[in-house]
Order: structure tokens, then C-alpha cells, then sequence
């Protein structure tokens, strides 16, 4: 593989009111070029053992064959249907490739990539199987011998039956990287029931416990929105149900109550395989989303996400709750609504408000990302978006291809959360558009309580202004990644880096960032337009 660097530019940061210089390097992949790339770097000792998968087709829009649709960004999700081509690459610290290999699956329709971990010393590779088109979905630990990328020892820990179609399953690790769980849902006859299948191992793929979970969804629809597992084991499962009957309001569940339009509940499972059920909903709120993450200052998990004061309302801010870790059950959740000066901002992106009794963001579907400073305090990200569809003049008639789904993105908004306080920090994006296959959410970095966040901008004139109104781009021929660096304080300073493309229907995906040593960290980026695809390997330095 050959890979060749080219040099954007320097950028000037401005943190804590000091100067730094900082340097972004992409390594573009020539051999590498399709449909989709999956990169996922791990650091070993000297060196990177990159898991790259590559398949010819996907359809995204047959739920079959994105069942992982279901849960949240961090979930990765390969479907392969042909061919399994699945390549370790070993790289020094400048990138360069050491060693690679080609790994085969056999008799695999199906194949999921869940993730590739270093564990004294042992790198071990998870991913599942489903043989023959059976109701059986086998999970495989593979041993990676670091010396010799050849040599791979695999064994199944764990099989999954579901009767009716592919299970959605992901991978969770603790913080220590010493437990990982299993958690596939599957849906029960005519959606009366939703099987949990819950696995517990250590981290070489030693069995814990294993158990089903059974939830009634006779009244409402559920959705898996997060989980976590923590050092000791315990796993904790966020959960969305949506009443079926919100059109009639009337209707209430088995036990006779009524049903909102939206709840969110966690489920706890001890390593004494106890169960504890937690509703955050208070009287007069109604949580929209809910993230978990576990506080390794603070040692326990707590739940964040964002809530409105109307049954189905606009967006009206963030609350967040700690589970104790004895009990584990959920102490009084706090509630930060958004100000008045941020629902302005936001309202000239191109939400409105509606009547002063439910002030507000009119926005329904967000996303989120969820960090953790080293003093515990929280940093949550908020991407509200709308789905449409929009129809582009590509110069062709009568076809699919003039219609395609997007996203109508607007600004960032930032909330630096403590035990007491939030502070609210709105970053401006200059494009309300993206499409499918864009970044909807900023990755994000904290260093040295830095925050900094890497997403993807679209608009002509990039040097419009901040409290300017965005206009609906049709047809974006400017695509940029920008960085922008958030402070204590919630000040923001934005860099806008060399433009990617000139070309209709450009978008650009990434990875998270990945540490390589002090001052440098990598992520990877996928360059999707409509003539062209490529997977580039991207490195920040800070000096």
C-alpha cells in the first residue's frame, strides 16, 4: 500500500488566550479506493495494527441490511455480501506500512466488525458471522501474533439465535479494557417483545455470564440507544419507547397507564444478574435522548441527553443524572434549559419558535457526542438536523439519481456540564446542508481541557459572517474540514482548512481521533463524491 502525504496547511489556534501552531497531514490511500473503507487504528507498542474493510455495495436503505441503524453513532457496521476482504496493516509511527496481511472468511453472508483491542500485551480482534442464512449469528475472538500478521487463533464465544432475521448486535468495553459485553436485539412475533441477548466476558473472550432480557412492546416501539459497561462488570442499557397509539390518547398499557409520546428508561444488570429499571421522566419534562458514559474520576455512570417540557415539544435543553454504582439506580436527574440568547442564535439557523408556552428549539432528531475532562466535568455535543429529500440536476433523466436524501444541518451546540452548572457554547456552521453520506456530528478531542472539534463545513462564500443566516445550498461545490477549539469559558476560535473537493454531492466522514504519541493524533476520513471515493489516514499535531 502506498500512501502519500499532502500538507494543508498551519493553522493558528488560539488556547487560553495563547498562540499554537498546529499542522494537519493527510495520507491519501491509492490502493484503497471504493465504495467504503473502514479504518480503524490501534497502537502496539512501536507501532499500528490497522483493521481495513472493504465492500463493493451496501444498501442504506434496506434496514436488512443496516440493522445497526438502531443504535447510536459509535456503533460500527459492515455488511459484506461477496466478498470478505478484510486486510491488517501494521504501521510505524510516520505511517508507513510495516506488514499487511489479507485475512478470508469462509462461508460468511454476513460479517461485522466490532473491534480491534490491545490487552497486556494480547491484540484481539471481535467481529460475528451468520453461516448458510441460518437464525444463528456467531461471535469469534481472534488472537492477532503482532510479529507475524499470518498467524491468527480463533475461537467462537458466543452464539445468538434469533427467529426472525439478523439480530442488531454491538460491542461494549469497560474503561479498563479488561470486560466487554455483547448486547443484540431482536425483535419477538408480531413485535409483542424484544429479546436482549447479554454477554459478559473478560477481555481475552472468557465467558462471565450470558442471559436473555425480555421487554413488552405491546404498547409502544423501542429503540436501543446506548450502553456502557463498567470495570466491575455491571452493564447499564439506555432504552427509547414511542407510543404506537400517540394518535389516540386514550390508549394506555397493560398496567393502565397512560402512555407519552416519548420515555426513556436504563436497565441495569449486576454481575449477580439483577435487574433494576429506571425512568428519567419527571412530571413536566420528557426526555428526548439519552447517552451513557462511564466517569472514571468520578467512578460511576451517568446518563445525559437532551429534554423538552412538552410531551413531543421542541428541544428545550440538557439534563443529566449519576446511577449509584451501589444501588445502581438513578439519583434525582437535573435539568438545564437552553437560554434565551441561544434559542436566538438557533432561530436564525433556520428554526423558529413557536408559542411562549413551549419555548424552544422546533427540532426533533439530534445527535451526540459525549466526553469526559479529567476533572469529571462533562462535555456534550448537540448536531440538530432535519431529514429530506432534495432533487439534484446531475444530467440525467427519468432516474433515482435525481433525487437524494440529505440532511439540513445547523449549528453546533456545546454544553460544558459540572454538578452544579452548564454552560452553553453555540458554534456556528456555515452550511445547513449534507448529504447522506456527510459527518452530521463533530469528532471530538479534549487535550489539556481544550476541546476541539473536527467536522465538515459546506458553503461558497466561507467568508461569511458568523451572525449571518445560512442559505439551503442545492447544489454545495465548496466542501472544507474545519477545527474549531472551544475554552473553559465556552469562547470558540474556528479554522477553516484547505478546501477537499469542487464537485456536486461531495461529503466527508471520519473517525475519531486516535493518540500517537503526546502531541499528535490520528484520525481517518472518507471521501465519498459522485465520481470518486477515498480513504485518507489524517494526523493533528499540536506544538
Amino acid at each position: 500500500m502506498k500512501y502519500y502525504s499532502i500538507i494543508i496547511n498551519s493553522l493558528l489556534i488560539l488556547v487560553s488566550f495563547s498562540v499554537q501552531a498546529q499542522d494537519v497531514t493527510l495520507f491519501e490511500s491509492e490502493t484503497y479506493d471504493d465504495n467504503m473503507v473502514n479504518i480503524a487504528p490501534v497502537k502496539i507498542d512501536g507501532g499500528y495494527i490497522s483493521l481495513i474493510v472493504e465492500s463493493k455495495e451496501r444498501n442504506w436503505e434496506d434496514p436488512k441490511m443496516n440493522p445497526s441503524s438502531i443504535f447510536n453513532k459509535d456503533f460500527n457496521y459492515t455488511y459484506i455480501p461477496d466478498e470478505n476482504n478484510v486486510y491488517l496493516s501494521k504501521m510505524d509511527m510516520d505511517l508507513n506500512i510495516i506488514a499487511e496481511t489479507k485475512l478470508l472468511f469462509d462461508d460468511a453472508h454476513d460479517l461485522n466488525m466490532y473491534g480491534m483491542y490491545n490487552y497486556d500485551g494480547q491484540t484481539t480482534l471481535y467481529y460475528s458471522q451468520r453461516k448458510n442464512f441460518s437464525n444463528e449469528v456467531y461471535i469469534y475472538s481472534m488472537n492477532i501474533d503482532t510479529k507475524n500478521l499470518k498467524k491468527q487463533k480463533r475461537q467462537n464465544i458466543h452464539t445468538i439465535r434469533s427467529p426472525h432475521g439478523i439480530p442488531a448486535t454491538r460491542l461494549i468495553v469497560s474503561p479498563d479494557s479488561t470486560k466487554l459485553a455483547f448486547i443484540s436485539q431482536s425483535w419477538l412475533g408480531d413485535n409483542a417483545e424484544v429479546k436482549l441477548d447479554i454477554a459478559l466476558f473478560n477481555i481475552q473472550g472468557t465467558p462471565i455470564w450470558s442471559d436473555p432480557v425480555y421487554l413488552d412492546a405491546t404498547s409502544e416501539r423501542i429503540t436501543i440507544t446506548d450502553a456502557v459497561v463498567d470495570n466491575t462488570g455491571n452493564i447499564y442499557l439506555s432504552y427509547k419507547l414511542f407510543d404506537k397509539y400517540r394518535n389516540q390518547r386514550s390508549k394506555k398499557n397493560k398496567k393502565g397507564e397512560k402512555i407519552p409520546a416519548y420515555d426513556t428508561r436504563i436497565i441495569t444488570f449486576g454481575l449477580d444478574e439483577t435487574e433494576a429499571y429506571v425512568t428519567i421522566n419527571d412530571q413536566d419534562k420528557f426526555v428526548r435522548k439519552c447517552d451513557l458514559v462511564y466517569n472514571a474520576t468520578k467512578g460511576k455512570v451517568q446518563a445525559v441527553g437532551t429534554y423538552s417540557i412538552k410531551d413531543g415539544g421542541n428541544l428545550s435543553g440538557v439534563f443529566f443524572t449519576d446511577i449509584d454504582p451501589t444501588s445502581m439506580k438513578a439519583k434525582e436527574s437535573k435539568f438545564y434549559k437552553f437560554d434565551k440568547k441561544l434559542i436566538s442564535l438557533i432561530k436564525k439557523d433556520g428554526f423558529g419558535q413557536t408559542k411562549d408556552k413551549d419555548p424552544g428549539i422546533e427540532i426533533r432528531t439530534v445527535e451526540t457526542n459525549i466526553h469526559i475532562k479529567k476533572n469529571g466535568d462533562i462535555v456534550y455535543i448537540i448536531q440538530p438536523y432535519k431529514y429530506e429529500e432534495r432533487y439534484i440536476n446531475n444530467g440525467f433523466r427519468n432516474s433515482a439519481n435525481n433525487v437524494e436524501s440529505g440532511h439540513n444541518i445547523f449549528s453546533i451546540i456545546l454544553a460544558q456540564i459540572t454538578d452544579s452548572n452548564v454552560l452553553y457554547t453555540r458554534i456556528p456552521r456555515r452550511s445547513n446542508y449534507l448529504s447522506q453520506f456527510g459527518e452530521l456530528i463533530a469528532k471530538t478531542l479534549i487535550r489539556n481541557d481544550q476541546i476541539y472539534l473536527l467536522y465538515t463545513d459546506y458553503y461558497k462564500n466561507l467568508e461569511r459572517r458568523d451572525d449571518e443566516k445560512p442559505k439551503t445550498m442545492r447544489n454545495p461545490s465548496h466542501s472544507s474540514l474545519v477545527l474549531a477549539n472551544v475554552n473553559n469559558e465556552g469562547n470558540y476560535y474556528r479554522s477553516f482548512l484547505k478546501n477537499r473537493a469542487k464537485e456536486e454531492n461531495f461529503s466527508l466522514s471520519m473517525s475519531d481521533f486516535q493518540a500517537i504519541n503526546r502531541s499528535e493524533y490520528m484520525f481517518t476520513s472518507y471521501i465519498g463524491g459522485l465520481f470518486s471515493n477515498k480513504r485518507n489516514i489524517g494526523t493533528v499535531s499540536f506544538n
